[in-house]
């Protein structure tokens, strides 16, 4: 499964936001990309970013805006103030082609960047499988319709 399609995914099954790790080992230049356990709902996402992978590096985060355009939300902007790396936004999942943006932060700064610069090419490895039981959505489902 490619990354936007997990985002897709997420998106169709709960109508949410959600997030993910990029980590990086630099022997051999790997990519992997980390799902941590998450609330979510259709404007907000929350997870903690703890994880530790042995041999790689955390060096920044993918979230999506669900419907909404890809932006960095002022609530984006203080996660980055304290989480150096490079993070991507990817926005309008209901439509067929979704919106990517991307910043870099450092020491509380933060530069927007343009995604095709950093990602053209980039293989990024799934490192978890897809659980509904991972996202606790923070709204009812109403299966009733």
């Amino acid at each position: 499964m490619d990354t936007k399609q997990f985002f897709k995914d997420v998106y169709n099954t709960h109508r949410s936001e959600c997030a993910g790790l990029i980590f990086y080992r630099e022997k051999d230049h790997d990519f992997r990309f980390y799902v941590p356990e998450q609330k979510v709902s259709y404007a907000s996402v929350v997870y903690v970013r703890q994880h530790v992978i042995p041999d790689y590096l955390c060096i920044g985060s993918i979230h999506s805006h669900s419907g909404f355009s890809a932006f960095h939300s002022g609530i984006d902007k203080g996660d980055e103030e304290h989480f150096d790396g490079i993070h991507f936004t990817i926005g309008y999942l209901d439509k067929e082609i979704s919106e990517i943006v991307g910043s870099i932060a450092i020491n509380g700064h933060r530069v927007p960047i343009d995604c095709k610069d950093y990602v053209e090419g980039l293989d990024i490895v799934e490192y978890t499988n897809f659980s509904v039981a991972m996202f606790t959505p923070s709204f009812t489902i109403d299966a009733a319709g």
